[in-house]
């Protein structure tokens, strides 16, 4: 099993030189990541079930695979993916938590949990998809950025 995380600041009283982001747009920001996951990587295509207001099921598909996840929202405080254990024919699961460590300051913990993609006597292959979902996840904050600076789309009016 690989297990890691990182955190990526958002806000940051000290660096007057970038934009702050409100918790409430970073909140809606990520939930529109969750929902639409082309707008981020236009490699994937999805569709999405809802099961409530804060839970709905998405289907992936990238290539020629389709991965269906659940998606638990925490209203302004986390999002958790998850494949589940015996649906798929990998299991992978995220936590995405936006968190206030002081005042002023705006973070968000990125946490995985997902089978080791290393093959015993082959090269190691973990420490390549930790930095991808590292630079996956900067480059998300990046488009996060611009989309509050010129307004996020309703997620909903995207949805499939």
């Amino acid at each position: 099993m690989l297990e890691f995380q990182h955190i990526i600041q958002i806000n940051d009283p000290a660096h007057t030189d970038i934009a702050d982001i409100p918790k409430r747009d970073l909140w809606n920001a990520l939930v529109f990541r969750a929902k639409c996951p082309a707008y981020f990587n236009p490699t994937l295509a999805s569709k999405i079930e809802v099961i409530s207001e804060s839970e709905f099921l998405r289907h992936l598909t990238f290539g020629g695979e389709t991965l269906s996840d659940k998606i638990v929202l925490v209203e302004h405080e986390s999002i958790h993916t998850s494949t589940g254990k015996n649906t798929q024919s990998m299991f992978a699961e995220s936590k995405t938590t936006i968190e206030e460590p002081a005042a002023g300051h705006l973070i968000v913990r990125f946490e995985y949990r997902r089978d080791s993609a290393n093959v015993p006597g082959e090269m190691e292959i973990d420490p390549y998809i930790k930095k991808a979902y590292l630079q996956n996840d900067l480059d998300a904050i990046r488009t996060i950025r611009e989309l509050v600076r010129t307004g996020i789309p309703d997620a909903d009016s995207w949805i499939q």
